[in-house]
């Protein structure tokens, strides 16, 4: 689900910039910010030892990666999200970003929708 890039800038989002292989965010972080990305490729992974690693998903431009993870009971991401490509990714705040959903209904809908699926 994208977040249009206006009112995401308007609740205070920045863009950070990162190069393949880096990682937006790692397994057992703490999930503190709401991230959309602008431009580029990132994918969820999992490392198991002897297993390599498993893709669990892979996020394009206008996609957001790892919302669910701000509303978890344990509040820890459960994967990596590793840069596939360089990419430019909006970066907003968790309490930034209940505001946003609160301040629309219709899109904290849309957004909960996106959650569930």
């Amino acid at each position: 689900m994208a977040i249009e890039e206006d009112l995401l800038i308007t609740f205070g989002a920045d863009i950070i910039h990162l190069r393949q292989s880096e990682l937006l965010f790692e397994e057992n972080a703490a999930p503190d910010y709401y991230f959309q990305i602008q431009k580029g490729k990132i994918k969820l992974t999992n490392h198991k030892p002897g297993d390599g690693e498993f893709i669990q998903s892979i996020h394009e431009e206008g996609d957001s990666v790892g919302e669910v993870f701000l509303f978890c009971k344990h509040h820890r991401y459960p994967v990596n999200a590793v840069v596939s490509e360089d990419s430019s990714v909006f970066r907003l705040e968790r309490s930034k970003l209940l505001k946003l959903l609160e301040s629309d209904f219709d899109l904290q809908l849309k957004f909960l929708r996106n959650c569930a699926e």
